[in-house]
């Protein structure tokens, strides 16, 4: 047993007494690999086309934030978007709930960031879906004077869930996942928030930098096309398969995205 931080130490101190195998290929391969989102989705970095492209928009997001600011991700493909964009530099500069997925956490999150910080800026992507479950924070950050800009990823669904029951099941088959246009931006304002509505291409960076230059804090609802699909979201579920037969004809059994067919297994 032992305390992390002398621990960290002890094994540093090991370690440069020890001669290590070669890793210039494998630090090449991890470069490469890291480029890959950028590679693939280059189109829509340049795209004037509405609705934005969903990477545009985390692309953007890290690029205002800046290399000091501390990026908070929440969502389920809006927290993959960031994690394929963002390009964190070091330690305490990012936060989101990884592969556990608890949804919520985001806006939690970026107070507590900056109360901690408060000399940094905090950047909050969050999903149209995520921001509803604590969008009271919006109170708190007035409240407390803490100048967190919350940047919603505004889809009209639950991504994750609607893109998977899509690859699942097919299209036209979705349940209680899409949801309505909402003006977040209208609604934070309410709680005396900067607001910021973004439908185009062209106006993200320059709504991304009043935000940030407003000294409070501030709420930028996106527009993104709902119908790209997050890598990881495929990467889950799988590629489009047909739609299966009624539930009546295979044994009553419904399969839940993200969920294994547990008889099969």
């Amino acid at each position: 047993m032992a305390d992390c931080r002398e621990a960290l130490r002890a094994l540093e101190a090991a370690a440069g007494e020890r001669r290590w195998p070669d890793r210039t290929a494998w630090q090449r391969a991890a470069r490469e690999a890291r480029e890959v989102p950028r590679r693939l989705f280059a189109p829509a970095l340049e795209s004037d086309a509405a609705p934005i492209h969903p990477f545009r928009l985390a692309h953007e997001v890290a690029r205002a934030a800046g290399p000091e600011a501390i990026l908070v991700a929440d969502g389920g493909e809006t927290a993959s978007w960031l994690e394929l964009a963002a390009d964190v530099r070091g330690g305490g500069r990012w936060l989101s709930h990884g592969y556990l997925g608890c949804l919520g956490t985001g806006m939690p999150f970026a107070i507590a960031a900056k109360v901690a910080y408060p000399a940094r800026p905090v950047v909050c992507l969050v999903g149209d879906g995520s921001v509803g479950l604590n969008f009271a924070e919006f109170d708190t950050m007035v409240r407390h004077r803490l100048p967190i800009v919350t940047v919603v990823n505004n889809d009209r669904q639950w991504g994750m869930s609607a893109h998977g029951q899509d690859l699942i099941y097919g299209e036209g088959r979705r349940v209680v996942t899409e949801l309505a246009p909402t003006r977040y931006d209208l609604a934070a304002a309410g709680f005396g928030c900067h607001a910021e509505h973004v439908e185009e291409p062209g106006a993200l960076a320059p709504a991304l930098a009043r935000a940030l230059a407003a000294g409070r804090p501030a709420c930028v609802n996106v527009l993104t096309d709902p119908s790209v699909i997050s890598p990881i979201t495929i990467a889950m579920v799988g590629s489009p398969r047909p739609a299966p037969a009624p539930a009546s004809v295979e044994k009553d059994r419904i399969q839940v995205p993200y969920y294994p067919d547990l008889e099969q297994e």
